[in-house]
């Protein structure tokens, strides 16, 4: 026996038999094992399904949704149903109802009702009427666009080239709904100015790969010395207007192409040359113009070249002698730098008193050998350094003499040790500290003579390197 049904929706009932206790939809749907397949048995009618939502209508027309995972029943739309604008109106607490016949808006958290329009709910409105116009916008472009798409192809179809006339295409097109005569006009005029530019850069390409070929010929017959750099404009026309390829062109391109062409063979030809010159011995150094072409003719370089690698030739000697100099500049500013260096080192041994007057060389040597510099220059500042510590010694000297002259009148190695410190209290006390070493070398060389005489006596030379002297 059927099970008679009526129309259901939320809230109503199934009546499985006339004497029957009546069962809601919602207990159907939860004792159900297939959703849609209950949905179906009572004559619901499945509109739609999106993910696990479905979308019904029952008898009496209202809609409700179902969801087929949890089998709950409800009349509000899931946000899977809901359009953009929905989503929008879903975020404000508020909307809008009918209560006795007026308009009020309602509060979905709290219940309350309000005549007037929330602020927040206004809001919300001017943002969906926004989107609505926006999609609207979009929505007759599109249908614009199809429009222009629709007429593109009429035209495409009644044969309408770059070279007709909106006079003569008017008479074959047919109307299309929507479209004003100054719109399909204007689109005509587009299509046939894009025919027209089409057709353009095509010329433009088979002209553009006919040079090419063109160029690739030339370059061909300069390989194979059909056409050579050293012929005359007059040849080398009559040669190139016998190949069919060269009668597309104008003159114009013909004589660029072959100015192209004389570039780059006789920029490969210099770079040939230049590399045997610069390979030959005998035209390293500086020639004259007449000595250089004979050379180029014994090297069988043609006469073509001969005048512009005369040039280079020049150019480079130029720029060797140029780079010569430079280098000269670069090794004296170099030597100039080490010679200082090696005169600060000098100045600083000699002010911690590490050289002093009559010291040979060797320590000095040790604290410079990392410096490239010549052994004999470093001597030479050594030197140099000893004229001034020979002052220094000098005053030391002349002090020690005037010492023995004023308070011992003589002095041998053989005096006392108490006359010896003596005379070093009075040397320390009007010397000022100069080295002890001073003394010592000034009592050697005073010992060793038996008058103290200064005209008679001066301390020793520096013409040759001095030599340590054993001290008393």
């Amino acid at each position: 026996m059927a099970i008679p049904f009526y129309g259901i929706t939320p809230g109503m009932t199934l009546f499985p038999g006339a004497f029957q206790q009546p069962l809601p939809l919602n207990e159907c749907l939860k004792n159900s094992v297939d959703v849609r397949q209950t949905l179906t048995e009572y004559r619901i009618t499945i509109q739609t399904q999106k993910e696990s939502w479905l979308q019904c209508i029952g008898y009496d027309g209202k809609i409700f949704y179902v969801n087929c995972k949890t089998k709950i029943l409800t009349e509000e739309k899931p946000d899977i149903f809901k359009t953009p604008e929905e989503l929008i109106l879903a975020t404000c607490p508020w909307k809008e109802i009918e209560q006795d016949g007026k308009v009020v808006y309602k509060n979905k958290r709290t219940g309350e009702i309000v005549n007037e329009q929330p602020e927040i709910y206004k809001l919300v409105t001017q943002r969906i009427q926004q989107l609505k116009e926006k999609n609207e916008n979009k929505q007759i472009k599109e249908e614009n666009v199809n429009k222009k798409e629709e007429m593109i192809q009429m035209l495409k179809d009644i044969g309408v080239n770059s070279q007709s006339t909106w006079e003569e295409t008017k008479k074959k097109m047919k109307i299309i709904d929507g479209m004003k005569k100054k719109e399909v006009r204007g689109i005509f005029n587009e299509y046939v100015g894009t025919l027209k530019e089409e057709e353009k850069l095509k010329i433009e390409k088979e002209k553009k790969e006919n040079r090419k070929r063109c160029e690739e010929l030339l370059s061909q017959m300069i390989q194979e010395r059909i056409i050579t750099i050293e012929m005359v404009w007059e040849d080398v026309i009559k040669i190139i207007k016998e190949k069919n390829e060269f009668l597309t062109l104008s003159d114009k391109d013909i004589i660029e192409i072959w100015k192209n062409e004389l570039v780059i063979e006789e920029k490969k030809g210099i770079e040939k040359w230049r590399k045997c010159i610069s390979e030959n011995e005998q035209m390293n150094n500086e020639m004259t113009r007449d000595a250089f072409y004979k050379q180029c003719d014994l090297m069988n370089i043609p006469k073509y070249y001969q005048e512009k690698l005369y040039q280079f030739y020049l150019r480079d000697i130029e720029q060797k002698n140029e780079d010569k100099k430079r280098k000269q500049q670069q090794d004296e500013q170099l030597k100039k730098r080490l010679e200082l260096k090696v005169k600060t080192i000098l100045i600083e041994m000699s002010n911690k008193r590490e050289i002093l007057y009559g010291d040979t060389p060797d320590n000095f040597l040790l604290n410079v050998k990392d410096i490239k510099l010549d052994e004999s220059i470093k001597l030479d500042l050594f030197k140099k350094e000893q004229s001034y510590l020979k002052d220094q010694y000098l005053n030391v000297y002349d002090d020690v003499r005037d010492i023995i002259n004023s308070n011992f009148g003589v002095i041998t190695p053989n005096m006392s040790t108490t006359t010896f410190i003596k005379f070093y209290s009075i040397f320390d006390g009007r010397v000022n500290c100069l080295p002890r070493k001073y003394l010592e070398l000034a009592l050697t060389e005073l010992c060793s003579h038996s008058s103290l005489d200064s005209k008679k006596h001066s301390p020793p030379s520096l013409d040759l390197p001095l030599e340590k002297k054993k001290l008393i």
